[in-house]
């Protein structure tokens, strides 16, 4: 999840860079680690403070068990992204790229993805694309969003 939180609004390889730096301060990428170390030592990396804000409340949530992550699995996407945007910096766009992700589900195409939208658009030569029409080329690429997204 964190990787996700990190990919927000970033190129790619911006976001692998800081990923990878984040790994070489931590090793092991977890909770706990996360809350060990400063403030300063994640700014180095190339985090936001907003980005380490959200990191740590998403790393208090995991230590708290106000979300228990491991049963995410077993829970439709639905429920799955309803949990996860009750964390702060977590919005629907980052709770479908943990569904594609880290779960590996096989039927997410993301509306908040602008990437996605323009790739319908150029492919179907659309000047605009409301959430309503997008949704027929969700149901349209069913059950294999995923595939689509990627």
């Amino acid at each position: 999840m964190g990787q996700s939180i990190v990919s927000q609004q970033l190129a790619i390889k911006s976001a692998d860079a800081i990923f990878r730096r984040i790994e070489a301060l931590l090793g092991e990428v977890t909770a706990e680690r996360l809350l060990a170390v400063g403030f300063d030592e994640l700014r180095v990396c190339g985090l936001s403070g907003r980005k380490i804000e959200y990191l740590r409340g998403i790393a208090e949530a995991k230590i708290s068990d106000a979300i228990d992550f491991e049963t995410l699995v077993e829970k439709p996407d639905a429920e799955v992204i309803a949990e996860l945007v009750k964390l702060k910096g977590v919005g629907v766009w980052t709770a479908e790229m943990l569904l594609i992700f880290a779960l590996g589900r096989p039927d997410v195409l993301s509306f908040k993805d602008l990437g996605i939208r323009r790739g319908i658009m150029i492919l179907n030569h659309l000047d605009d694309l409301t959430e309503a029409v997008f949704e027929t080329y969700r149901q349209r690429y069913s059950p294999y969003g995923t595939l689509t997204s990627l």
